[in-house]
């Protein structure tokens, strides 16, 4: 499969699932394409080429990286787009799997290259949105978030 394919794909498939759901008064395909954007500038500037990672599954996993957890897409429909690789992160990326505490979620993220970087692009993007808005509580919650996916 091409490169633009796997892409495509799973851009079009966080459309289908993701369809009707809502970011604050945006589609929330408007969130996915902000967190693929700003991995797309990760992936412009090389830096993830010293991680040793795909550039193609970092973009796929920024358009899928809340369908697991927010809508009723299974791991089987990803086959044709992600990779073991990007399964493993996307499992790591949802929050409603493992059962775990906020820091132990947050410290299985950091364990996977992936996850990682795809999280810090969904939390800039995050809390480049509660700047907008103004709202001080996000702001710090995600701060907090990002601070600790940049922590060693």
């Amino acid at each position: 499969m091409t490169t633009q394919n796997r892409i495509e794909l799973a851009c079009k498939l966080a459309m289908q699932h993701h369809a009707g759901q809502m970011y604050g008064k945006y589609s929330y395909m408007l969130h996915l394409e902000e967190v693929a954007g700003h991995v797309k500038d990760i992936v412009r500037k090389g830096l993830f080429k010293c991680l040793g990672l795909d550039r193609e599954t970092l973009i796929c996993l920024a358009y899928l990286h809340d369908i697991i957890e927010d809508t009723p897409c299974s791991f089987t429909e990803l086959g044709g787009i992600l990779e073991l690789e990007g399964i493993e992160a996307l499992y790591h990326l949802s929050k409603n799997l493992g059962g775990c505490t906020y820091e132990s979620y947050i410290g299985r993220i950091r364990r996977n290259r992936y996850a990682r970087i795809v999280k810090i692009a969904d939390t800039w993007a995050n809390l480049d949105n509660s700047w907008k808005a103004g709202n001080t509580k996000r702001i710090a919650k995600y701060t907090k978030q990002l601070n600790m996916l940049l922590e060693d």
